[in-house]
């Protein structure tokens, strides 16, 4: 339960996308299937080693520090596979570009689509960290109460914190399931604006506003939209 900061998973994030975009917005080339496999695969494996990090701290008869270790891991383990989701994604972003502008397709913003996954993706992060807090939170009262209380066995914090752990472990891969929906489209809506640019290509956005209507029999307020 316990994450790691990832402030290395980070870095290799903005390795990665900077290096995408340096790629040349006229390659029409998609990108390969492999990376969006390879970054599912380490998804779906850190969330079991996370859950089984979880289950063995759970029935563990004493502090098992290991348990917790290979749930950060599995934390880590998930948000790798996440970067490669997301480099994929920000690939297929400028390769939709290529061929939108190959195919004199009328191009579009996907801004405001990749704004919108931004802020599910940052909700969920933050779920997950005050998930964490409320963990760390719960185990200390425990802890707390079995230092004050006589003929206390050594696993009575686990059995104590099961139901909050249990909890938010759920929560967490919730939320990491969002995560990696989210951060991939979110890439790939500004890899597609990113590259339209660097080429000087202005695009079509969707403007809408709330005004006043009159019709038959009454008034109103109408969402009025226009390209």
């Amino acid at each position: 339960m316990l994450r790691s900061k990832p402030v290395a998973v980070v870095g290799v994030v903005v390795f990665l996308l900077v290096r995408a975009g340096a790629a040349r917005a006229e390659d029409p080339e998609p990108p390969s299937a492999g990376i969006l496999g390879a970054g599912v695969a380490l998804a779906v494996g850190g969330a079991a080693l996370n859950v089984y990090g979880v289950h063995r701290y759970l029935n563990a008869s004493d502090n098992d520090i290991g348990a917790l270790s290979l749930s950060s891991l599995g934390s880590l383990v998930m948000e790798c596979g996440g970067a490669l989701e997301t480099y994929w994604a920000w690939r297929l972003g400028e390769h939709r570009f290529a061929t939108d502008l190959r195919d004199n397709v009328p191009l579009e913003s996907r801004r405001p689509m990749a704004l919108g996954a931004l802020v599910v993706g940052a909700a969920a992060l933050a779920t997950t960290y005050v998930g964490v807090g409320f963990v760390f939170a719960k185990t200390f009262s425990c802890a707390f109460n079995q230092n004050n209380t006589a003929n206390t066995a050594p696993g009575d914090i686990q059995h104590c914190a099961h139901d909050a752990v249990v909890a938010v472990t759920i929560i967490d891969l919730a939320a990491g399931a969002v995560l990696l929906v989210a951060a991939p489209v979110a890439g790939y809506g500004f890899a597609y604006d990113s590259a339209a640019q660097r080429q000087g290509h202005k695009l079509a956005s969707l403007r809408y506003l709330f005004a006043p209507t009159v019709v038959p029999g009454g008034a109103g307020a109408a969402l009025v939209g226009r390209f």
